[in-house]
């Protein structure tokens, strides 16, 4: 082969590759991966778990609403074959008061359950809008100590 080096693992003329050359490379490796976890990957994977709880936290507050919703359907579905049954003994007069009252109940349920859904979706979109300020701010960080560690 010729002239062989100190610590060499392998040699193709040109290219050659000696232990400590190779050592370096594979802790300049090490360090660099420590460095992106540390200040790129554990942001990133912390801001997305805060954004599945977040989401998490408001699709159970929906199910809540929809049981709610449901609950209010069954009470009021209860209070209609009441009211139906003893619509059957009474006049017109007692037909035309039941109506308005169910009439009213199922306004009122609407009502309540649509300000409800409303709040749930506001609340969604501010924490939408907060988590994406978050991850602005968080990259807009990261850029700049990229930047500050390249300009060393």
């Amino acid at each position: 082969m010729g002239h062989e080096r100190i610590g060499e693992i392998f040699n193709f003329g040109v290219l050659h590759l000696e232990w400590p050359t190779a050592l370096y490379i594979f802790v300049v490796f090490l360090i660099t991966m420590f460095l992106l976890n540390t200040w790129l990957f554990k942001p990133i994977l912390r801001t997305l778990e805060n954004r599945r709880k977040v989401n998490d936290k408001n699709l159970e507050t929906i199910k809540n609403l929809s049981t709610a919703i449901d609950a209010s359907r069954e009470t009021y579905l209860s209070k209609l074959e009441k009211t139906q049954k003893e619509i059957l003994g009474e006049q017109q007069r007692g037909i035309e008061t039941a109506s308005r009252q169910a009439k009213e109940i199922l306004d009122a349920a609407r009502k309540i359950s649509d300000e409800k859904i409303e709040e749930a979706f506001a609340e969604i979109r501010r924490e939408k809008e907060d988590a994406l300020v978050l991850a602005k701010k968080l990259t807009q960080d990261l850029a700049e100590s990229i930047q500050k560690k390249s300009f060393k």
